[in-house]
């Protein structure tokens, strides 16, 4: 698979256009990579359009041919969303992009909350188990009685996550959280 980061060279304060200081940010991506085992990197230079200005911008991509695909990917996203968080005030970007076999993906947008993308494999996985250990509840029936008397709409995901870890115990159903 073919993944690429994009590396903000510039930003725009009050109509101007500033370069940014990206080195720390691509030598942490480069250190993530590493670790991962990547060995095939590329570094170019592409033009975006900004206002009405054309500015650089630095494409870092990646190829890995592990079979794993859907939790390295996460992997690499989450290398990406750590980068961007501890070097936000240095890039000073809106909005920061990650692209998956040439389509691109929203990763991160500044002034907002985002959750660990790396939350979402194990609960799923925790899920299934349970459903599956549990085949005569629908979906339905097995969120409401993870959620005991709780809103589902509140239930925080590392609640559900105890919750699925201790559901069937005793058949207390409903009466988990």
């Amino acid at each position: 698979m073919w993944l690429s980061y994009h590396v903000p060279c510039f930003y725009q304060n009050r109509g101007s256009i500033c370069a940014c200081f990206n080195k720390d940010f691509k030598a942490e991506l480069l250190k993530g990579l590493e670790k991962e085992g990547v060995t095939y990197i590329k570094l170019e230079t592409v033009k975006v359009k900004r206002g009405d200005d054309f500015v650089d911008e630095e494409i870092l991509s990646f190829y890995t041919d592990d079979k794993n695909t859907h939790e390295k990917l996460q992997t690499f996203l989450d290398i990406f969303d750590d980068a961007v968080n501890k070097y936000e005030s240095d890039l000073k970007q809106d909005c920061y992009f990650f692209e998956f076999d040439g389509c691109m993906l929203y990763v991160h947008c500044s002034g907002k909350i985002t959750r660990k993308r790396s939350r979402i494999s194990p609960v799923i996985r925790k899920l299934e188990e349970v459903w599956r250990e549990h085949p005569d509840l629908r979906l339905g029936q097995l969120l409401i009685d993870c959620a005991g008397g709780k809103d589902l709409f509140n239930l925080e995901d590392d609640e559900l996550m105890e919750v699925l870890e201790r559901f069937g115990d005793n058949d207390d159903f409903g009466q988990i959280l």
